[in-house]
């Protein structure tokens, strides 16, 4: 879909919410650069589709299922497959959150080898 099809204040809307993490846009964001699949084909819309989904406050975990459900019949989405989206991008998303940590560790275990040797070069 050229840019010329979608209104611009929607398209700039959108690319302010994908840097918002209570927005869909940022989960979008993150299947886009995790997935080969467009979010367009796994959802069976178009991108207009997509823009308007961005939009849309992300569920909250406490009402998850009702939120989606509510997203689902307005966007005109299945249910079924915009469940599956949105917890895909969600694993995506806590995977990197996963590998932050991850980074830290590494820091740690280096830490502690330069104690081993130090350890090592004081008994000799």
């Amino acid at each position: 879909m050229s840019s010329s099809q979608v209104d611009p204040l929607v398209l700039l809307a959108y690319r302010r919410a994908e840097r918002l993490p209570d927005f869909v846009a940022t989960l979008i964001a993150r299947w886009r650069a995790s997935f080969d699949d467009a979010p367009a084909t796994v959802l069976h819309v178009d991108e207009s589709t997509i823009l308007e989904l961005g939009l849309c406050k992300r569920p909250r975990p406490e009402t998850w299922n009702a939120d989606v459900g509510e997203i689902a019949e307005a966007i005109g989405i299945d249910l079924d497959d915009l469940a599956s989206f949105l917890r895909a991008a969600e694993v995506v998303e806590r995977f990197g959150d996963v590998h932050a940590a991850d980074e830290y560790e590494d820091g740690r275990l280096l830490a502690a080898r330069d104690r081993d040797q130090e350890d090592q070069g004081g008994n000799e």
